[in-house]
């Protein structure tokens, strides 16, 4: 059989860098050393984990409470502003349908077909005017009612955009021979 080791002195520390090492204990007849106990965990870690915990907790409630109160109104506003944008889009709606309705009752097409019959009518009467048949003033009252019908044609549609005229014009051309009111025959009078 082989010899068991018997404990013998403790070795000693050599030097002063650090503390005192105990000897390692080895139970009685076994040879093998015990480890020590294991160290006691650090209070201090253990107490700070219990405040952090602590305050986590009474936390949560408070800051549930601010997130809910914040996301309640900002839900209201957007219900808000939601509503308020339904509200201004319903109005843009029935503005534009009244804006189309006024147009079409306006009645441009019968308009200009009014100023290209005056217009006729007064190049006709510039025409009897240069042969002697009508008298200035029914040359004047000619030009003046086409002039005031092509007034109200451009003030009528002065209001409307242009995507609502179509073929139609916006204002009255008066270098148009057929909408002109007789300027292109001013020179002859």
């Amino acid at each position: 059989m082989y010899p068991v080791p018997q404990p013998g002195p403790a070795p000693q520390p050599q030097g002063t860098a650090g503390p005192p090492i105990s000897p390692v204990q080895t139970p009685a007849g076994t040879g093998y050393p015990v480890p020590p106990p294991p160290a006691r965990p650090a209070r201090f870690g253990l107490v700070a984990l219990i405040v952090v915990t602590a305050l986590l907790a009474a936390a949560l409630p408070v800051t549930a409470g601010l997130g809910w109160s914040t996301i309640g109104r900002l839900r209201h506003q957007v219900t808000t502003r939601r509503d308020t944008r339904n509200t201004l889009a319903d109005q843009a709606a029935a503005a534009a349908a009244k804006q189309r309705d006024d147009f079409h009752s306006a009645g441009f097409d019968a308009k200009l077909q009014h100023i290209k019959d005056l217009d006729k009518a007064v190049d006709q009467a510039l025409t009897d005017w240069h042969n002697g048949t009508i008298r200035y003033g029914v040359l004047a009252k000619a030009v003046e009612d086409c002039d005031d019908a092509v007034d109200d044609y451009d003030r009528t549609a002065a209001p409307f955009p242009d995507s609502l005229f179509g073929g139609l014009p916006q204002r009255i051309n008066l270098n148009n021979p057929e909408t002109d009111c007789g300027r292109a025959f001013v020179n002859q009078i």
